[in-house]
């Protein structure tokens, strides 16, 4: 545009040498773009309403640069970790930043935001996990936590502290009938199985279990393994072992002073999103905490949540160790509904209260009065309320429930007598046992107040439910949850023996030990030094556009490496990619990785695995749920745990893990999975794609004034948009 201005004796040209060409007039345009989630908007005031999951698919009507990047958030582009721009990247917002663009020339433009997470794709390998919840407890087994085991060697009458393995929701099938598996271990280890979880809620006591050369796995206890002792005390409290002391005698040293016990214990503080550290001393019973914690008030100044370990519950020599929370800060209540007479005589039974000092009273016979029409519940409150001996134990009868309170929050232990009157009340050892009844527990065996009865115990320490595992205990990750793994070198390949598919060492069983080979070099050996064998397998790497397109088996009588058709599905030569298992064990959570080595040897399928009959024999089956390279979707229920699993013999699934990573990145036209850059792109593309698609509302120009349709970068979705 040229403007001529006129003055006397001056002629001056204004030229607009601007080299773009502006938007045509009335050029407006719908942009689908796909962005994170959850963004903070560019004044950094909060979220970026746009990118919210709830507003996925909305269409806005966006009439300025700073009205876009306030509804979607400044346009991101990804960078490698030396800060340099990745071209091409599948998670950068080329959509975002081409609306951007638009509005520099435009004052209108529709945009929909994809139902996609683009930080979702970005790459790990660590499995995605949610965030703790609030109020959880976790026992941290990596070599933070000390068991205080100590093993005594006569010959150098001096004691060796020793590690222990430990047995988790990690390792699981380890354990089994109630002990370590024979193959676990080697002669002379320690082992634990600590129960891991919050529906874990049982009196547990974990028992420490030792290796023996001729027993294979024994409880440790008072002469376990030909005569070994067992000493559970302070470290101010030595044992006096001797020349004479058996070697591989045991010192549980309960304090944690060099060599003694120091249990881990944390607790998730949902308000700071911190591991907070919970102090979990060992004590010798719920009255010798309440002892320890609380000197003279009897257990009523003891917090809630206060935790602590029992050691050898029953004492009896055992190695077993019982954690447990304070349930309430305040009076111990235990309640028991019943309002029937009782037409039985004589009626008695046995309690006994603890002091405030945490020490036990003298035991009481309660002998109750018979009637056939006063209700029992009645009948022992009155009893226990005249019985002068009991001077913090109170009952109280309101409403046919009878309900027992020490009122200094300390311990109460009941056995029955004559007529078995608690029993009668539902108060026994089966109801206790089941948590039917809240703070009524099975006293530790020691505890006699009828050699004919077991003894029962009312306590404000009740079990603790906690995960047990090395790495925190995250939540699982939500629904649909995405992940794109990156483990580019793990990588399961099945063999189809003509039945079911193998592991692919037991079909070729001096076939490489770590599996196939990943490198961008044909292999000379296998990876042990080896020689090659026919069979090994190389996926070459060296073109992350072309991983998992060119794949090679050794010929070991040509010594020649030969390429692969990954789009053969059909002749005994080919290939299938597909989801098969995440594990050599159903009952895994998918938290726990089962090393490929192990799964080479593996024989184990999902319910969900390809039909190996629809295969011939000699196929190889590309795992896509346990390698890497993929893009995952986390499903939970995915497992119909109801059910049973074809291929493991017909199993019941009712203790499966119910969810599983599925692999929703797809394969190409011919078969062949989606790695890396395609694995995010395809998602990225169907996410585009489903707008335009399920929702009428864009079609409707009518209601939307566009001339225009776009998807910046993706080409794919063009049939979708002209449809």
């Amino acid at each position: 545009m040229a403007t001529i201005l006129q003055s006397p004796g001056v002629n001056v040209s204004v030229i607009d040498q601007s080299f773009y060409t502006p938007a045509g007039t009335g050029t407006i345009p719908l942009i689908f773009v796909a962005t994170a989630e959850h963004k903070q908007n560019a004044s950094g005031t909060g979220i970026a309403q746009g990118t919210t999951a709830a507003k996925a698919g909305s269409i806005y009507i966006i009439a300025s640069q700073r009205d876009l990047v306030d509804t979607f958030g400044t346009p991101y582009f990804d960078i490698d970790p030396g800060k340099n721009a990745i071209n091409g990247s599948e998670i950068s917002e080329y959509g975002l930043q081409a609306a951007y663009s638009v509005l520099g020339i435009s004052s209108r433009a529709y945009v929909v935001r994809a139902d996609i997470d683009l930080n979702q794709l970005k790459g790990t390998s660590t499995i995605p996990k949610g965030r703790p919840t609030a109020g959880t407890f976790w026992l941290d087994t990596s070599d933070k936590t000390q068991f205080g085991i100590n093993v005594w060697n006569a010959a150098s009458q001096s004691f060796i502290n020793k590690s222990v393995l430990v047995i988790d929701s990690s390792n699981i099938g380890k354990y089994n009938n109630g002990a370590p598996i024979p193959s676990f271990g080697v002669v002379g280890d320690f082992a634990m199985y600590l129960p891991d979880g919050p529906t874990d809620t049982t009196l547990n006591q974990i028992q420490l279990f030792y290796k023996s050369a001729n027993s294979g796995w024994v409880a440790v206890r008072n002469t376990f393994d030909g005569n070994k002792a067992v000493i559970i005390s302070e470290n101010f409290n030595y044992p006096g072992f001797n020349a004479n002391t058996a070697t591989g005698s045991v010192w549980v040293c309960k304090t944690p002073i060099n060599i003694g016990a120091s249990w881990d214990l944390k607790y998730f503080n949902g308000d700071t999103d911190q591991w907070t550290p919970v102090n979990a001393p060992l004590y010798d019973s719920r009255q010798a905490a309440i002892a320890g914690i609380d000197k003279t008030g009897g257990g009523l100044n003891i917090s809630a949540m206060t935790s602590i370990v029992i050691s050898d519950y029953d004492r009896v020599g055992n190695v077993d160790f019982t954690v447990l929370t304070r349930e309430y800060k305040g009076p111990t209540t235990v309640s028991i509904t019943s309002s029937t007479t009782y037409n039985a005589s004589p009626i008695s039974f046995y309690i006994r209260e603890t002091s405030n000092t945490g020490t036990w009273n003298a035991i009481q016979t309660i002998n109750v009065p018979s009637s056939q029409s006063i209700p029992l519940g009645q009948l022992i409150a009155n009893v226990i309320n005249t019985n002068s001996n009991l001077t913090r134990v109170s009952a109280n009868y309101v409403n046919g429930v009878l309900s027992f309170t020490h009122a200094l929050g300390g311990e109460i232990e009941f056995a029955d007598g004559a007529a078995n009157p608690l029993n009668f009340l539902g108060m026994n050892a089966l109801n206790a046992n089941a948590g039917n009844i809240d703070n009524l527990y099975i006293a530790p065996s020691t505890d006699v107040l009828n050699a004919q009865q077991t003894t029962l115990q009312a306590s404000n320490w009740s079990p603790l439910s906690y995960y047990s595992k090395s790495t925190s205990p995250n939540s699982y990750p939500s629904n649909g949850r995405l992940w794109f793994d990156t483990r580019i070198q793990d990588v399961d390949i099945l063999w189809n023996d003509g039945t079911t598919w193998i592991g692919y060492r037991n079909a070729i069983p001096t076939s490489n030990p770590t599996g196939p080979i990943i490198s961008a070099t044909a292999p000379a050996t296998q990876t042990d030094t080896t020689p090659l064998v026919t069979g090994d397998i190389w996926i070459d790497s060296s073109d992350p556009e072309m991983y998992g397109q060119k794949i090679y088996l050794y010929n070991a009588t040509t010594k020649n490496w030969v390429l692969q058709d990954p789009t053969d599905q059909v002749s005994p030569n080919g290939w299938v990619f597909a989801d098969a298992r995440w594990s050599d064990y159903g009952q895994d959570d998918m938290e726990y990785v089962t090393p490929i080595t192990d799964l080479l040897f593996s024989n184990y399928l999902d319910f969900d695995a390809p039909n190996p009959r629809l295969y011939p024999r000699g196929t190889r089956l590309w795992n896509t749920r346990r390698s890497g390279n993929t893009v995952k979707q986390y499903v939970v229920n995915h497992v119909n745990i109801n059910s049973t699993n074809p291929y493991d013999n017909d199993q019941t699934q009712f203790d499966y893990a119910p969810d599983r990573w599925v692999t929703v990145s797809g394969k190409n036209s011919k078969g062949v999975a989606y790695f890396g850059r395609h694995a995010q792109r395809s998602l990225v593309v169907e996410s585009r794609k489903k707008p335009i698609q399920s929702n009428p509302s864009v079609r409707d120009t009518d209601t939307l004034n566009y001339n225009l349709i776009a998807t910046p970068g993706y080409t794919e979705v063009i049939p979708a948009m002209v449809s």
